[in-house]
């Protein structure tokens, strides 16, 4: 696939500008999705800008990409993540989530088989999930449903059109070092404690990098892959392997459990 096209969302910073680096160096032509400013600038980088909960966004990136070259590969990576119990978890917040994470990869996914379908490219898609698919965390319930539901719909997807050659994988990244977690280091009461903590989520114990999500999106997207599909890689330094504490959220009161009635 080198010298195609790949579609990139989430794509100016964090993980998504990790893999449009990524692909760059690796030879391909990127379109990069984003709301945000571009940050990065190269001769084989096309840019739309445009929120990826609208489906006139995607139709807009595969546009970008035939005037550069040929689509082969997508990769769905934009998200938003809230900090919210589900009891106190506003409409607005909600619907931003689900339409942001959900609606956005769905869309991505079709716009990408849409043009697989029309040009009989045997192309490769790729959707970030999370640990958050598989194990829940405290705070983050629309969160945890849409990474659930994206990796249901790699599975359909690579099921449905696998005949046709088309992958359709997931990878599912655990605490990376981006803005996210940076600034909230930066606003912490005690950021090395709270590092110390993101760590330990992991048993390789530390932080993961976004070159190392990147580096898979890669592998996947590649002929290296030729045989990989419906497949979701864990790039969580162990983390998803194990069972591990958890605190509740602040907001949630704690309370201590009923003891069941005796039996009678």
């Amino acid at each position: 696939m080198r010298d195609g096209v790949v579609v990139v969302t989430g794509a100016a910073g964090g993980i998504g500008a990790a893999i449009v680096t990524e692909l760059l160096a690796t030879g391909y032509r990127v379109v990069g999705v984003d709301r945000q400013p571009r940050q990065l600038v190269d001769e084989r980088l096309a840019w739309v800008h445009g929120d990826v909960g609208k489906p006139g966004t995607h139709r807009l990136a595969v546009s970008a990409a035939a005037e550069i070259g040929l689509l082969e590969g997508w990769v769905n990576n934009a998200g938003r993540i809230e900090n919210t119990p589900l009891h106190a978890l506003s409409d607005a917040e909600a619907e931003d989530t689900l339409r942001c994470n959900l609606y956005g990869t769905l869309a991505g996914t079709r716009a990408a088989l849409q043009s697989f379908v029309a040009t009989g490219v045997q192309g490769s898609i790729v959707n970030v999930s999370s640990i958050h698919a598989r194990g829940a965390f405290p705070g983050t319930p629309a969160y945890d449903a849409t990474k659930g539901a994206i990796e249901a719909l790699t599975r359909n997807a690579a099921v449905e059109y696998g005949h046709l050659g088309i992958r359709v994988n997931a990878i599912a990244p655990g605490a990376i070092r981006t803005a996210m977690i940076i600034d909230a280091l930066k606003a912490a009461d005690e950021p090395t404690r709270l590092e110390r903590d993101f760590a330990a989520l992991h048993p390789l114990g530390r932080l993961g990098e976004p070159h190392e999500v990147a580096r898979a999106a890669r592998f996947l997207l590649s002929a290296d892959a030729s045989f990989v599909s419906g497949a979701v890689l864990a790039v969580d330094g162990a983390a998803g392997a194990r069972v591990y504490p958890f605190p509740p959220h602040a907001d949630v009161p704690i309370r201590a459990a009923a003891a069941p009635a005796p039996e009678e």
